[in-house]
């Protein structure tokens, strides 16, 4: 089952970047990092956002591996 899941999340990160490079908007990025979550633990995360503006409306998705919990999406607007 634990494969299935990881599987699942690789294609997810797949059909995202794909999608994501497909896209031209302006000011757009991509960042790596490396973050820790409440309850989560430690994880590299890859996240991708549509404005690095000042005073900028912004969505922004990622995909992030936890060492101890496997794989965790999320998605944002600021």
């Amino acid at each position: 089952m634990k494969s299935i899941k990881n599987l699942l999340a690789a294609g997810a990160l797949a059909i995202a970047g794909t999608s994501a490079s497909a896209i031209s908007l302006p000011e757009s990025t991509f960042f790596a990092g490396f973050v820790w979550t409440m309850g989560a633990g430690p994880a590299l995360t890859v996240k991708y956002v549509t404005s690095n503006a000042p005073d900028t409306a912004a969505l922004s998705g990622g995909v992030s591996y936890y060492f101890e919990n496997g794989w965790g999406a999320d998605l944002g607007f600021t």
